[in-house]
This record gives C-alpha cells, sequence and structure tokens, in this order.
C-alpha cells in the first residue's frame, strides 16, 4: 500500500468521528454571547452587541466545526479590561491571544494570559482561542472582541486581504470559507452561491470538523472526546492524523473552489457589472482564484502541506472504533 492509500484509509477511518447536533451547539453559542454582553453592560455599563455571524449561525452550513463569538464595544469599557472581565466571570481559558492595532498589525502569543499590549489604546481587536466543553463534545471556541467597524460591514478590500493571505498560505479552506460571503457582495447569482454551498457540505464539512478536532487536541495538549473515542494512544497517532487531516482539508477545499472558478469569474470579470474603481479593488481576487486554478495543475502548495513522515501507525491503517456520524445529545 502506497503513502496515498494510506492517507486515505486513515481518513475514512477518521470520518467516523462523532459530530455534535448544530442545533444544540447554536443554542450554547447563543447563550454564551447573550451572557456575555449582558454581563458587559451590567459590570461597566458597556454599550456593545453580541453579532450572530459564522457558520454556526448560517442555516445553509450543515456541519459546525467551531463557534465564534464577536463582540463589539462602542464604548464604556477597554478592550483589554472587558476581555479579562469575560475570562475570569465565565471561567474561559484560552491557549493563544491575539491582538490587532489601529494599523492592521496582529501579534500572537501561545498563552492564556493578555499580554500588556492589549492594554494599549491603539489596540482595536482582541481575540482569543480555548476549547469550550459541551458535555460529551468540546469545540475550538474564537472569542473576539472589537471597537472597529462598530457593526458596519467588513470593506471588500479587508476581505479580499485576508483571502490573499489564506491563499499564499496555503489555508484554502479558510479561503473557501472567505470566498462564500464574498460572492453575495460580488453580486454572483443565487444558483452559483447555493451550489457551492451544496458542495461545501458534501465535500469539506466533515473533513473541516476532523481538522479542527485534531488541531484542538495539539494546541491544547488534551484529546477532546471525538478524538479520544477513535482510540488513539500516543503524540505521534495524533500528530500523523492532524497531518493528513489538514491535506485532506486543504485539498478538498481547492477542488470546490477550482470547480466553480469560471462561473465566479464570470460574475466578477463579466458583463460591466463594476465600474472601474470596483475593477480595481477586485483585481487581487482575480489573481487569488487563480492562483488557485494555477496551482491545481501540479499541487505543489497542497503537498507542502503534507510533511513527509514515517509509515502511518498500525491503529490508523487497521482500524479504529466503529462510531456513526452525529451524536445527538449535548
Amino acid at each position: 500500500m502506497n503513502r496515498t492509500d494510506d492517507d486515505d484509509a486513515i481518513m475514512q477511518r477518521l470520518k467516523h468521528m462523532k459530530t455534535p447536533s448544530k442545533p444544540l451547539v447554536r443554542r450554547r453559542a447563543n447563550g454564551l454571547g447573550v451572557k456575555i454582553a449582558h454581563s458587559l453592560r451590567d459590570t461597566f455599563d458597556a454599550k456593545c452587541r453580541f453579532e450572530r455571524k459564522g457558520s454556526v449561525f448560517d442555516d445553509k452550513i450543515l456541519h459546525v466545526s467551531d463557534i465564534d463569538i464577536l463582540i463589539f464595544i462602542e464604548s464604556g469599557v477597554g478592550l483589554a479590561t472587558a476581555m479579562a472581565h469575560v475570562l475570569s466571570a465565565f471561567e474561559l481559558h484560552p491557549f493563544t491571544v491575539m491582538i490587532r492595532d489601529l494599523h492592521e498589525s496582529e501579534v500572537e502569543w501561545q498563552t492564556s494570559v493578555l499580554p500588556d499590549e492589549a492594554f494599549d489604546e491603539s489596540t482595536e481587536t482582541i481575540a482569543v482561542s480555548m476549547p469550550l466543553s459541551m458535555g460529551r463534545h468540546t469545540l475550538p471556541l474564537d472569542l473576539t472582541m472589537t471597537s472597529k467597524l462598530k457593526g458596519r460591514d467588513e470593506p471588500i478590500e479587508h476581505r479580499i486581504q485576508k483571502l490573499e493571505a489564506n491563499i499564499e498560505a496555503g489555508k484554502f479552506d479558510k479561503a473557501l470559507q472567505r470566498i462564500r460571503p464574498l460572492l453575495t457582495r460580488l453580486r454572483v447569482s443565487r444558483e452559483v452561491r447555493d451550489a457551492i454551498t451544496a458542495a461545501m457540505n458534501e465535500r469539506t464539512g466533515l473533513v473541516r470538523f476532523v481538522h479542527k478536532q485534531l488541531q484542538l487536541s495539539v494546541d491544547s495538549k488534551r484529546m477532546t472526546p471525538a478524538v479520544a473515542a477513535l482510540g488513539i494512544e500516543s503524540d505521534d497517532e495524533l500528530e500523523h492524523a492532524l497531518r493528513v487531516a489538514k491535506s485532506h482539508n486543504a485539498t478538498e477545499a481547492k477542488d470546490v473552489i477550482v470547480e466553480f472558478i469560471d462561473e465566479i469569474m464570470a460574475a466578477v470579470v463579466e458583463g460591466g457589472v463594476f465600474g472601474e474603481a470596483m475593477r480595481t479593488t477586485l483585481a487581487p481576487f482575480v489573481r487569488s482564484v487563480v492562483a488557485i486554478k494555477d496551482a491545481s495543475a501540479d499541487n505543489d502548495v497542497v503537498e507542502r502541506l503534507h510533511t513527509e513522515s514515517e509509515t502511518p501507525p498500525r491503529f490508523f491503517v487497521h482500524g479504529c472504533a466503529n462510531t456513526s456520524h452525529t451524536d445527538r445529545g449535548d
């Protein structure tokens, strides 16, 4: 059995990982977001609100792989003070902290403590990542507090810049997530957008969940219940499974983008839909999706994600626990 066959066998077994019920996750995420906003108002008389964004609150996305809670703070309390209060009050324990300042500079720390830089007046966004336990499941939680946009839609230029960065880094799964909402802003037909969403649900949803669970287990240095249920026993097995899932996740997402690239380009470039100023803005977008198509010819970018390693652990090749895909419990 060659390496590709081994990896495919490993991925098929990883796909037996139990997934949580999305309605239950949505209720938990909504409840936590609402409680955080109320706590900030009650404690600091802050003017803030919880924004329901991300795949958890998107009815068209079937699988949930992580939770995003976004709090806009307009006045009444500093971002770092607000974040420190929430982490303490809700007993949340992050493993990474990211801050972004007024000049769009980002710095990330592998820490559970807010760094001094977070309390600077130039800080406009603080994001922390951590595991969130929900009974039989644990999901990655990204809690973000920001004062930058005050609830307005993010400028299309910023979205495209982030898309470019994802593509350059070979993060095609994240690029696909960014492309989908961007297509609405670019007036791509609902038919095309729905087709892309259907492809995501069928080909990338479960793979992304598996990737996120394995990544969370590595980052938090503790296996999630879904990963532990597969019988993974060693760090080597966990690291190898993560490499396989990461490669498959990137490949599937890239293939979805390539499959619909002609429809996307037709909507963006043809028909005189946009004025010259918007065409200039969209130039990086065009370059980015063309770069994905070029990369698909020889698969170099995705191959770089798959670090060479020893023969896969015997556990992965010969089997794992037989579990159903969806756990309806909480």
